[in-house]
């Protein structure tokens, strides 16, 4: 990686505060996100004066993130980031690496003022974007955490891993691959048996363990309590008024879903090809594939998070409830089929649920269960529920029933709660 040095000399000129709450900050006019933790708030923006077309400036405590975005027909991002780090007064040594297929720029940085942190700067649809998240250097260690966290949560809308992610996994020019077994075992609706390869890089689990253990830290702040909007088997989607915890958690589940779903791009298109050739109309194909990962045996990881990365998912054939709904949810989304996954601490359990209008229920017999784990306690039975009109079935992960069935214990709504991936 090529290194250089940035230095400044001016403050930054920002407007009047702006009171809003900044959970998922979608800039306007073009597919960038900062998606925040729970408890930082906008508190002000300005047109960026010499350094941007605009400026940005978040808060929670003492901790602070500023962000500068230029249109990159106007600057390169070079002279982007130079023109930001002089308005905040930023030395550092910053090194260079691939994000997106844009050169980007990562850096641990002093800022006037005894504040240090890290720099962030990618390059996004038409945008460069200039990340400084920072901490008094007194309590820098304390914030570490959620510095990283927030410098990785400024990306793409589309789901792409995190820039943080990105560079401590680093340049990939060798792959592991994985031959896994499909449809497997628990095969419902696709008979005979051939396989579909997985490939990764040699630092894709070490570094999504890395990520999932700082996420897993953040939520720990957040106390759980009793809640629930739905009813019967009606679901409220995601609103402002949920708990933090909620909040909270559908964060950490975006930040996962963000770093798995590029990672499938392969094995999705393997697995459409196979689908195709049976002849395996788009109805049924979400039940095949469900009852391909039910094969998967059961675990968890050890992890902070307890939750076990795609990649080593895929790379051992194994998971526990909520790696396996994510994994599904992607699969799905690639395949062109809508699908949600939903969590309960009631239950302490996760599923996925599908549009009924792109899947239809499983049929046929249940060909053996998980490795490692008993079925959900409870007979299962038909499951239905419904988001603002739309019905999705459910898909349990850790036991080889049909699309559509549940435990009979967890058909109602009271106590799921759905986390939207985007």
């Amino acid at each position: 990686m090529r290194r250089r040095s940035v230095c400044a000399l001016i403050a930054i000129i920002l407007l009047a505060p702006i009171p809003a709450a900044a959970l998922y900050f979608e800039y306007p006019d073009a597919d960038l996100v900062l998606d925040l933790p729970i408890g930082w708030q906008l508190s002000e923006s300005s047109n960026g004066g010499a350094a941007a077309d605009s400026a940005w400036l978040f808060e929670r405590g003492d901790v602070r993130a500023e962000l500068f975005v230029s249109r990159s027909d106007g600057v390169t991002i070079d002279e982007a980031l130079d023109g930001a780090a002089e308005s905040v007064g930023a030395a550092g040594d910053v090194a260079v690496f691939d994000y997106a297929g844009e050169e980007a720029f990562f850096s641990d940085v002093e800022l006037r003022g005894n504040r240090s942190g890290y720099l962030m700067a990618i390059e996004v649809d038409g945008r460069i974007a200039v990340l400084f998240v920072t901490a008094p250097s007194q309590t820098r260690l304390d914030a570490e955490e959620e510095l990283l966290s927030v410098a990785d949560s400024l990306v793409p809308v589309e789901p792409l891993p995190g820039p943080v992610s990105v560079f401590f996994e680093g340049s990939v020019f060798d792959t592991e691959d994985a031959e896994i077994s499909f449809p497997g075992p628990n095969a419902r609706g696709l008979s005979g048996e051939t396989s579909v390869t997985f490939s990764a890089g040699p630092n894709a689990v070490e570094t999504g363990d890395i990520q999932i253990s700082r996420e897993a830290t953040i939520l720990e702040r957040y106390e759980f309590t009793e809640f629930s909007r739905g009813e019967a088997r009606s679901l409220a989607p995601a609103s402002e008024e949920d708990p933090q915890w909620l909040r909270a958690w559908r964060r950490y589940f975006r930040l996962i879903y963000r770093d798995s779903y590029t990672r499938l791009d392969q094995l999705a298109d393997e697995i459409d090809s196979l689908l195709e050739s049976n002849g395996i109309a788009e109805p049924e194909r979400a039940d095949v594939v469900l009852s391909w990962l039910q094969s998967f045996e059961f675990r968890q990881a050890q992890n902070p998070g307890l939750f076990q990365t795609a990649t080593e998912s895929l790379m051992t054939a194994s998971g526990d409830c909520d790696s396996l709904a994510v994994i599904y949810v992607a699969l799905l989304d690639h395949l062109g089929i809508d699908a949600q996954l939903l969590v309960s601490t009631e239950h302490g359990h996760a599923i996925a649920i599908v549009d009924s209008d792109d899947a239809a229920s499983g049929d046929g017999e249940m060909n053996g269960e998980p490795k490692g784990t008993a079925s959900p306690a409870g007979s299962p039975e038909r499951g239905r529920f419904e988001i603002e009109g739309r019905e999705f079935l459910p898909a349990e992960m850790t036991a080889a029933w049909p699309l559509g069935k549940i435990a009979a214990g967890h058909v109602d709504a009271a106590g799921w709660h759905v986390v939207e991936m985007r």
